[in-house]
């Protein structure tokens, strides 16, 4: 995201009713249907505008774009990889994530069941080990049947988020953007790449939500950070049940930027 772009967006979320982040624990909504769309940054400040009467923004100290840091696990053999490269459900992603505006850490395990509903198990904690070596944090893993498995850490991921709270329905939406990658031998960016996030208790609930972003020309497309992130820094694992979103991808950057390919297909 160029200067110009990301100073647009920050003031285009100042006038928004704010929450705050004790607010915004209230509902959690760990257990939910969500809807995932992409766009590029420079169509970002007009979905922003859109949402300024239905909704509120998280404010901390004053500030409403805070940036996420969250260290993914995986095994040798890429498991939960290719679980979901596979279109497996009953699957799980397993994480460590920080916040800018905190100095806690949360352990994590987001589960997508066989009915597409998210359940995510947290564990909060200023001194959460990168090892997970924790016997609650042991016991979480068992719950996903996980906790024989040779988990490491794999990739990490940092952008930039905001959320925002809907003043009448139990409903979040977070946008992430400036995502760069890291994992022991490779890092490279997707500064232009926006991912929106819809989290609901209800599923009838996304109707209104959907039907903005179908005006918007916003494109629904389900993908995970980390699957994006896998892919991006590492050229030969297989990804052709990915081809069609990563081509997407690829064309609606490509066309803005002049580039011809940021993920191999």
């Amino acid at each position: 995201m160029t200067d110009a772009v990301r100073n647009e967006v920050q003031e285009a979320v100042l006038p928004f009713e704010s929450i705050s982040l004790l607010e915004l624990d209230s509902h959690k909504l760990l257990d939910r249907f969500d809807t995932k769309f992409v766009l590029h940054t420079d169509d970002l400040n007009k979905l922003i505008t859109k949402l300024q009467d239905d909704y509120s923004s998280l404010e901390i100290a004053d500030e409403r774009v805070f940036q996420y840091k969250t260290l993914y696990y995986d095994t040798d053999d890429n498991m939960l990889y290719n679980l979901h490269h596979n279109g497996k459900l009953n699957r799980s992603k397993v994480r460590v994530r920080e916040y800018s505006s905190t100095s806690i850490k949360y352990f994590e395990v987001k589960f997508k069941s066989n009915k597409h509903k998210v359940y995510k198990t947290r564990l909060a904690g200023s001194q959460i080990d990168s090892e997970l070596n924790n016997d609650t944090i042991n016991q979480i893993l068992k719950k996903y049947n996980l906790h024989d498995k040779d988990l490491k850490s794999k990739l990490t991921v940092t952008y930039n988020r905001m959320t925002f709270l809907h003043k009448v329905l139990p409903v979040k939406i977070t946008v992430d953007w400036d995502l760069y990658f890291k994992n022991c031998i490779n890092e490279r960016e997707l500064s232009e790449l926006v991912i929106v996030e819809f989290k609901t208790a209800r599923p009838s609930d996304a109707t209104e939500f959907t039907l903005l972003m179908k005006e918007l020309q916003i494109q629904e497309l389900r993908v995970s950070k980390y699957c994006l992130g896998v892919m991006l820094l590492d050229s030969q694992i297989k990804r052709n049940r990915f081809k069609q979103k990563l081509m997407f991808i690829n064309k609606m950057l490509g066309e803005r930027n002049g580039s011809a390919e940021y993920f191999r297909v």
